[in-house]
């Protein structure tokens, strides 16, 4: 189902740590997008290349095949225990109509009906910021900035080669360059209304991204 060139709501909450939002499913998303992406010329995003990645980040708990899942890694992946009627419900009418059940979805194949597996140990929810920044926060070449909102990336050509920012809401509006690369990464919301606004989507799109900026204001992260 798409939407047309229609406008939809999107609601989302404060990024509190910066990284990650106020939900916790784990979906990797399909295969064939990954492919897709790697056949219009984006080389290295095949499945297979972003694959080693998934498995390096991730520490599935539960039963799992080690060929598509990892269990080494600082992110905690579970099985959601928490069940209603509703919902098994709904599961067994996809059983009962062909589909399969209670599979893993972040495996080989999406298709089926079940539960979401998700970013939480023991009742409490553990955000990238939690698996991956804090081991890391002693580091001499990493700085998080927070109160910030990236208005845009600079560029010298083609090549993007810092950006601007802006602290706080109204703040001023400071620059930061880059001696290697500039990694466009604001989750999977943020990402693609982002990429036209600097220049590297598509028409159609970057006219959603003007109509979703005269809409609201800023956000701060």
């Amino acid at each position: 189902m798409g939407f047309h060139e229609r406008t939809h709501a999107r609601h989302r909450g404060p990024r509190r740590e910066g990284l990650h939002g106020p939900h916790a499913g784990h979906t990797r998303g399909l295969p064939l997008d990954y492919d897709t992406w790697a056949a219009q010329g984006n080389p290295g995003w095949s499945f297979a290349d972003v694959l080693p990645y998934f498995k390096r980040t991730e520490r599935r708990i539960g039963s799992h095949d080690p060929h598509w899942r990892g269990s080494d890694g600082l992110l905690p992946i579970t099985d959601c225990d928490w069940r209603h009627p509703l919902c098994d419900a709904y599961i067994e009418s996809a059983r009962e109509f062909g589909m399969p059940s209670h599979v893993d979805y972040n495996a080989a194949d999406q298709t089926g009906a079940g539960y979401y597996q998700r970013w939480i140990v023991d009742g409490w929810r553990v955000s990238a910021a939690k698996a991956f920044l804090r081991p890391a926060s002693k580091r001499p070449n990493l700085q998080v900035r927070s109160d910030a909102h990236v208005t845009a990336v600079e560029f010298e050509g083609r090549r993007a080669t810092g950006v601007r920012w802006m602290a706080g809401r109204g703040g001023p509006v400071r620059t930061v360059k880059a001696r290697r690369e500039v990694i466009l990464a604001a989750g999977a919301g943020n990402t693609p209304e982002g990429a036209p606004v600097v220049g590297r989507g598509s028409g159609s799109a970057a006219a959603v991204a003007r109509r979703a900026r005269g809409a609201r204001a800023p956000r701060r992260g």
